[in-house]
């Protein structure tokens, strides 16, 4: 006897509204895929996944008047928008859920208000019935999400160089010499996981600093930080920020980078639209507080598509999803996909074409002959044979980057050509966080150098973008970002507790749209006293940095000790306005210890030790670092100075006592084996021990140092 087989999904109901009602009477339409499916007789028990969408919502004029609303901060506006849209989802969703749960009783409902949406698995029996529910028009399937492969990949060393060619291309490294290199902005990805691990990335994931939930999305994985097991997410991340100390292939390498694990990861389990809609959800607003923006980014990157025999050719499945995210102010761009050379071969989303700054399309070129790559998917769009596509390319055949397992590899296509993109983005916030999706997208696009046919064409779209170009187009910011992009302190650098120092401050302003700023220095440490507070400092023409000709003069006291940070804060004047911004300023006492310390105590006297070979290390000692020095019967410190000195000859001597300059704090010595101290039982003695040699000596002798300090309470 044959026996059904019942197929499981999660279903979706999205729904966009004005009044609530189609045509009374009026049946939702079906995707093919879902028509084809329900129409089989034999299939109406099983449980399948839809998304539904209703007609004529006013969500798109009321989410559009707020996001134009200048007398608004981002904040507020942040805010607003985001309680709209929760409010229009709650009106919306109110009855269509009473009639979903009068149809089928007892159905678990999962609510989105990035659209008004409803996840609710249905059996197919009764999709017609639930077509009829007033407000309804389309019924689709929810569908698996396909990332964009590469159409080839190959192994490759880490690289030692500056940058990567390929950034030249695009004009980058003009504006990394204006200082516009992602500082303070943050680029998110759709795709298969980001390996959180890897040498090139690690240190720029926001959950560094932040909690782990606002900066990882992963629906359907357990892992608290990210990972990928495919590898595409990581290659795709590592061009939008990726660096080492020894090499730079990121467009944005100072940014950092959050990332939804939402496409598919190497496992049985399809990642599907419902967990796109879940991802662009959580992307609007990472952390949950609607008081904060800062956890918002400022980009995203995707690299996946719809099959094109799930949904019609042009399909409005994501058009108001993406119209929301964008007018939360943050850009999406899209890869164009790996379906070239035929015409209309761009996928959903990336293929919609109600203007040229919606769903933002990326082509690849062989930037070594500047010619279109076979592979990338091209124009005119599926949804208005005449509108062309796609919006810009960047180069995508042969991309170095970072790849699972902390290694690197080549990649080609389209899914490589549009990180590039999504990284000028975050260089053109950070020249002007206030500029909006539509002016960072027209920037771009206004930017390009035609390549292929004159004007836009269905190859190269507006052609190849110029990063440094692409400011002009942008409106001067209202308030230039200002940075410390250096220090120096006068004489030997060094600001020893007790001494008397200039400080001059490089300050970089990566819009060069102010000439002069007149900044104030303070601080309420009262070990440190301010003498000269004030500085000017000129900005050259077409020059982003300055430096104060005049420098300040701080004092620090001789209670200080050496490695201690102390704070300091620099108001900034810009002339002719009244409004001033606040620099924060951190610096550093002496030099800091070069290894750890250690205070054995006994009942008449305290010692510290280190594993640098330097003992002592106390108040009134030639080098004050925090230690308790060397204390008999309460007398206090009485050490000045001690340490290990080694020779062969009077040419080669290693020690950590002060040198022929009398530097003090420059030991030869550092540590091997970390100090460390224990109770031994057997003896009721406290033990340290440690393991250090002469590695910094101008010339090692060498040697290794296992020193082992005994505390007895009968000392």
């Amino acid at each position: 006897m044959p026996v059904k087989s019942k197929i499981f999904f999660i279903a979706i109901f999205c729904l966009i509204l004005s009044g609530f009602t189609p045509a009374s009477g009026q049946n939702a339409r079906f995707s093919p895929s879902i028509e084809k499916y329900i129409s089989s007789k034999n299939q109406s028990d099983s449980i399948i996944s839809v998304i539904i969408f209703a007609e004529n919502s006013s969500e798109h004029e009321v989410i559009q008047k707020i996001s134009s609303n200048k007398s608004l901060s981002s904040q507020a506006k942040h805010q607003t928008l985001i309680e709209s849209l929760k409010n229009i989802k709650t009106e919306t969703l109110s009855g269509i859920i009473i009639e979903l749960q009068r149809i089928c009783p007892g159905v678990d409902i999962i609510e989105y208000w990035i659209t008004p949406a409803i996840a609710v698995s249905a059996p197919a029996g009764k999709l017609n019935e639930i077509s009829r529910i007033f407000g309804i028009s389309s019924i689709i399937e929810n569908a698996p999400v396909e990332y964009i492969q590469p159409v080839e990949i190959s192994s490759q060393p880490a690289k030692i160089s500056s940058f990567s060619n390929h950034l030249e291309v695009l004009n980058v490294p003009a504006l990394w010499q204006r200082g516009l290199k992602g500082r303070g902005r943050l680029v998110c990805s759709f795709d298969t996981g980001v390996e959180q691990t890897h040498p090139a990335l690690k240190s720029k994931w926001r959950g560094n600093s932040e909690s782990n939930n606002a900066a990882w999305f992963a629906p359907n994985l357990t892992d608290s930080i990210p990972i990928d097991k495919v590898g595409h997410g990581t290659h795709t991340m590592g061009i939008m920020v990726g660096s080492t100390d020894q090499d730079t292939f990121g467009v944005a390498p100072d940014a950092e980078w959050i990332s939804a694990a939402v496409v598919d990861q190497g496992q049985t389990l399809p990642k599907t639209i419902s967990d796109i809609l879940a991802a662009f959800q959580w992307a609007v607003d990472p952390d949950g507080n609607l008081a904060t923006i800062n956890d918002r980014p400022d980009v995203i990157l995707n690299s996946w598509g719809i099959p094109s025999s799930v949904l019609p050719p042009c399909d409005e499945t994501f058009n108001a999803v993406i119209d929301n995210v964008e007018a939360a102010g943050i850009v999406t761009i899209f890869a164009a996909g790996n379906e070239g050379p035929a015409p209309m071969s761009i996928r959903l989303p990336a293929v919609r074409a109600s203007s040229p700054l919606s769903s933002f399309a990326v082509g690849a070129i062989d930037d070594a002959t500047n010619e279109v790559a076979a592979f990338s998917s091209r124009g005119p769009s599926s949804c208005d044979s005449s509108a062309k596509k796609p919006e810009v390319v960047a180069p995508g055949v042969l991309i170095y980057s970072s790849y699972k397992g902390g290694t690197y590899k080549l990649s080609s296509g389209t899914s490589m050509a549009a990180p590039y993109i999504a990284g000028i983005a975050a260089l053109l916030k950070q020249y002007n966080p206030d500029a909006t999706v539509a002016e960072i997208k027209n920037a771009i696009i206004m930017s390009c150098r035609d390549l292929g046919d004159a004007g836009e064409d269905n190859d190269y779209g507006y052609g190849l973008p110029d990063a440094e170009k692409a400011i002009q187009y942008l409106p001067i910011p209202d308030n230039p970002e200002v940075y410390i992009a250096g220090k120096v302190i006068g004489g030997d650098g060094i600001a020893d507790p007790g001494e008397t120092f200039d400080l001059f401050l490089r300050l970089n302003e990566p819009s060069m749209s102010v000439e002069s700023l007149t900044c104030t220095l303070m601080t309420d440490n009262p070990a440190a006293k301010v003498a000269e507070n004030k500085a000017v400092y000129v900005f050259e023409k077409n020059l982003a940095y300055s430096m104060n000709i005049a420098p300040f003069v701080i004092n620090f006291d001789d209670t200080l000790v050496n490695g201690e940070t102390l704070s300091f804060g620099i108001i900034i004047q810009f002339p002719y306005v009244s409004e001033t911004d606040t620099l924060n300023l951190q610096l550093t006492v002496g030099r800091t210890p070069q290894g750890n310390m250690l205070t054995h105590i006994t009942p008449r006297m305290k010692l510290t030790v280190s594993d640098f070979g330097m003992f002592g290390m106390g108040m009134n000692s030639i080098y004050q670092a925090g230690g308790d020095g060397f204390d008999f019967e309460n007398s206090g410190n009485i050490l000045y100075e001690a340490g290990i000195i080694v020779g062969r000859s009077a040419l080669q001597l290693s020690s950590s006592i002060r040198d022929s300059l009398g530097r003090s704090d420059q030991p030869d010595f550092s540590p091997i084996i970390p100090l460390s101290a224990g109770f031994v039982e057997s003896t009721e003695e406290i033990q340290s021990f440690s393991q250090f040699g002469d590695n910094r000596s101008a010339i090692p002798i060498p040697i290794r140092i296992n020193q082992t300090v005994i505390t007895s309470n009968n000392a």
